[in-house]
């Protein structure tokens, strides 16, 4: 690679990383989520998406979800009441076990998980699209390029 090949793979990279994948997220969202929940969605982090897509699965508890997402439980619980007093996820305890806090989306939580969902369906078929003219050899070539940067 020369210093121009470099240059040109920076300001692409570095394009990429800003501005292309936020575009491709927020357009998506503004014509797909109602609009009285959109605010919420800026809000909201990657990691918060991964804990709601989590609580769609199953009955879990924040420990669940931290051990299930490789994250401490003290964040997963910071995150879980930003996203309780947002409406989004509910607390409960079942029968008389005080000790245990489980967690469930609400029908707002849901619905979020959704849309999250669709979203990433989307970003999957536009990337296919985009690269479908690429050969198998074309792609685990960009694959192992990538990972060397990595």
């Amino acid at each position: 690679m020369d210093i121009e090949q470099y240059q040109e793979l920076a300001a692409l990279l570095e394009t990429l990383g800003q501005s292309r994948a936020d575009s491709m997220y927020h357009d998506w969202i503004s014509a797909h989520v109602p609009t009285e929940i959109a605010p919420l969605i800026t809000e909201l982090t990657h990691n918060d998406f991964r804990i709601i897509d989590s609580l769609g699965n199953a009955e879990m508890t924040i420990g669940d979800v931290a051990k299930e997402l490789g994250f401490s439980q003290g964040g997963v619980s910071r995150r879980v009441n930003f996203m309780s007093d947002k409406g989004l996820v509910e607390k409960y305890h079942r029968g008389k076990n005080r000790k245990n806090v489980y967690l469930r989306l609400t029908e707002v939580g849901d619905l979020l998980r959704s849309f999250h969902r669709d979203l990433h369906d989307h970003i999957r078929t536009t990337t296919l699209e985009r690269t479908g003219s690429f050969s198998n050899v074309e792609v685990e070539t960009a694959i192992a390029f990538l990972k060397a940067l990595l």
